[in-house]
């Protein structure tokens, strides 16, 4: 038998026992991860592979909603104006929180003001890759052969003000050169005309070119990484080619404003801990991606650090989106 004052102290102790989800009850349904671009590309590749793990560790089911179009923007725009409960989460990229903000003055959210960071999942470099036409070696070479011939190169991109399109102009204001840009639908479109030689070099995601790298129908010269990437040691960084282009396509978490901070944590160590997981690692590093270990605080100083450099790149390239 167990008196009154027993029966307190035990109902006590078990409270104290029970795991935070119990006591904060969040997560206490679906969660619904936006992702703003379709299906089958790294935004979506990196949800799907980290919301099985953070699935475990919340308890509750993770649901992939892809809201494609307008380079992302679609998609963040609904996180945005999501309730800032935390059932709502967007894998947003750099394009639609630090690019097209600066292009697009209309937009129905604030990068900075409306989205509030939960964590950095990963970042892919870009890699210079050349037409199998074009007879150089070395990013030295391709420079040369640009200031010999002004305007003569042409560089395709997945549209203008897309983070493909910075790169290349990141690149073109870094080497000094005059290259004609050619902006595609898309990163598919662009790479057929690569591979048939009608336009001669891109800087491109590393996932997206890398079959056709390690197959040699394409030559890459360069990564724009700070650090050589794993799956291919043997090229050079810009750095080491000679040429300070830095430029990344990051992919991560992020909440609508208000959410709570204790929402918030709990959703970026659920994030961290999926992407300790082997199998995590090794399907996002085998497609040339680098992985995060920013804590929340220093994900929010990268996207303003992220978001002054790429506006001074729009300013000085003077890119602008047709009427």
């Amino acid at each position: 038998m167990i008196d009154r004052r027993g029966f307190v102290a035990l109902a006590a102790s078990a409270v104290l026992a029970r795991p935070a989800l119990a006591q904060t009850g969040y997560p206490s349904r679906t969660i619904s991860m936006v992702v703003p671009f379709p299906a089958g590309g790294p935004a979506d590749l990196t949800a799907r592979v980290v919301k099985e793990e953070m699935e475990k560790r919340l308890g509750q089911p993770i649901v992939i909603d892809n809201r494609a179009g307008a380079g992302g923007t679609i998609g963040a725009a609904a996180v945005a104006a999501a309730e800032p409960d935390g059932h709502v989460i967007g894998m947003i990229s750099t394009g639609a929180m630090t690019i097209l903000p600066h292009i697009m003055p209309k937009l129905k959210y604030d990068p900075l003001r409306d989205l509030v960071p939960v964590g950095l999942a990963m970042t892919t470099p870009q890699i210079l890759v050349i037409s199998p036409d074009l007879k150089v070696d070395s990013v030295t070479e391709l420079v040369a052969r640009a200031r010999a011939k002004p305007g003569d190169l042409i560089y395709g991109s997945a549209g203008v003000g897309s983070s493909l399109h910075l790169a290349g102009e990141l690149f073109r204001l870094r080497a000094g050169v005059q290259v004609t840009h050619l902006p595609y639908r898309g990163a598919a479109p662009a790479l057929a005309d690569l591979l048939g030689g009608r336009i001669q070099f891109m800087l491109a995601d590393a996932p997206a070119f890398l079959p056709q790298i390690q197959s040699g129908a394409l030559k890459a010269l360069a990564v724009t990484a700070e650090r050589r990437l794993a799956i291919l040691p043997a090229l050079p960084t810009m750095r080491e080619a000679g040429f300070a282009v830095v430029s990344e396509t990051w992919y991560g978490l992020l909440a609508p404003k208000a959410t709570q901070e204790e929402r918030l944590d709990r959703l970026h160590g659920a994030l961290k801990e999926a992407l300790t997981a082997s199998s995590v690692r090794q399907t996002l590093e085998g497609q040339g991606g680098l992985i995060s270990t920013l804590d929340r605080a220093a994900f929010a100083a990268y996207i303003r650090a992220d978001f002054a450099s790429w506006g001074e790149i729009v300013k000085s390239a003077d890119i602008k989106l047709d009427p």
